[in-house]
């Protein structure tokens, strides 16, 4: 190590990425949060970024200098509150869709991943929005059209429904008979799954729309 006022550490770093978890890793420990301010490109290719770094091509890896240790303000005390810090790391969130798809409640994944992690500091606001977002990825690529509706105050998903353009062109076809049913607890979510369900005139049955719902109550239908 050198004088900190002028470099942080001789470390050259294979990646901006790999050197931008090493930055904020430092700065966690110490109570603060960075990131990216800004970045600028030539001919396609990032020179520096916006902390401070820089590429320095002799030796092809990526390298950090300070260039002013000072704050504007106190260590945070709780790192909960920073939207930055409660964020999952790329196998955190592998092992969040991993969990999910065994059944393990929000509750239990986010026990583990403290456990693994002790300065992880994501909530259980966290783990429902990263399963939301798994699911609706899901979907998305399978082309459905979706509509959902989340809890004010956890973010829990409460209301999904989703149906595919093809279905819905089918439907327009054959209008005149639909069959509604629900099952209760059958699924890893734990939540009333209800499938719609069409005829055709040669008695054939086609499946319209899906929807999970928090309950069977006029505003959730």
């Amino acid at each position: 190590m050198v004088d900190r006022k002028e470099t942080a550490t001789l470390v050259v770093f294979e990646s901006g990425d790999e050197l931008m978890e090493w930055v904020q890793s430092i700065a966690f420990s110490l109570g603060y949060v960075i990131v990216m301010r800004r970045s600028k490109a030539k001919n396609d290719e990032v020179s520096y970024i916006t902390l401070i770094c820089s590429y320095i091509k002799k030796y092809d890896g990526w390298t950090v200098r300070v260039i002013c240790d000072q704050h504007n303000h106190s260590p945070a005390q709780y790192m909960e509150g920073h939207a930055f810090a409660r964020r999952l790391k790329e196998h955190e969130k592998q092992l969040v869709a991993d969990l999910t798809n065994q059944n393990v409640t929000p509750h239990d994944i986010l026990s583990l991943l403290k456990e693994r992690d002790e300065n992880n500091v994501s909530t259980l606001k966290t783990i429902y929005n990263e399963r939301l977002k798994v699911l609706m990825e899901i979907l998305n690529e399978k082309h459905f059209v979706t509509e959902f509706s989340v809890n004010n105050i956890s973010n829990e998903l409460e209301n999904l429904f989703f149906i595919h353009p093809q279905s819905l062109n089918i439907w327009k076809a054959f209008p005149h008979v639909l069959i509604i049913d629900a099952t209760y607890k059958t699924n890893k979510y734990g939540m009333p799954f209800v499938q719609i369900v069409g005829t055709t005139s040669t008695n054939k049955t086609f499946s319209i729309a899906f929807a999970f719902i928090i309950n069977e109550k006029e505003e959730n239908c």
